[in-house]
């Protein structure tokens, strides 16, 4: 049992060191880019929230680098590669799992913000505002991008009327009532 301790705490220790191996590889001033998360702050329950979350959440670009326990392996082969003579195993795994690095230089902030903005209009928010804030992490040397997003009450249409034409888009208000 002693030996099997021994084995996970040496496995783990492995593991760490193999994590910690990609920070060495990222220039000076730059931050690798961890994800960006939404907080939605609404003083109104709103019933389509879980929408609302998803649209804003396909808005965030680009990824972050896919992470496996903690260790970056396709980010770590990627600049295994890049090394003067690297081996046929590095460059056959930097060609199966390895990826690019993301850095926090490469999130356009202000764009994603004012996306953030239009999809709460387009949903009727139109007093929403979108906010964010960076956390970087200097010795990890990573860093996140938080939005706040702040809704409000929805603008609503209350009533509709559609008006029936008499041309060819007969087929296109049968669909359209169908929908109501």
């Amino acid at each position: 049992m002693h030996r099997i301790k021994n084995i996970s705490v040496l496995l783990l220790a492995l593991f760490a060191f193999y994590a910690c191996s990609v920070q060495k590889h990222i220039p000076e001033d730059e931050y690798l880019y961890q994800g960006g998360t939404i907080h939605m702050q609404d003083s109104v329950k709103q019933n389509n929230r879980s929408d609302l979350e998803a649209e804003l959440n396909s808005v965030l670009y680009p990824e972050p680098n896919s992470t496996f326990l903690g260790m970056y392996p396709g980010l770590h082969y990627y600049y295994k590669a890049q090394k003067e003579n690297p081996g046929f195993i590095t460059r056959f795994l930097n060609k199966r799992i390895g990826e690019g690095p993301v850095y926090l230089s490469d999130v356009d902030i202000q764009g994603t913000q004012k996306l953030l903005g239009n999809r709460l209009e387009n949903n009727g928010y139109f007093y929403g505002d979108a906010d964010y804030s960076i956390k970087i992490d200097s010795t990890d040397k990573t860093a996140k991008v938080d939005y706040t997003v702040q809704t409000g009450k929805p603008f609503r249409i209350a009533t509709y009327q559609i008006e029936k034409d008499t041309t060819d888009t007969l087929a296109i208000y049968d669909h359209i009532k169908e929908s109501l």
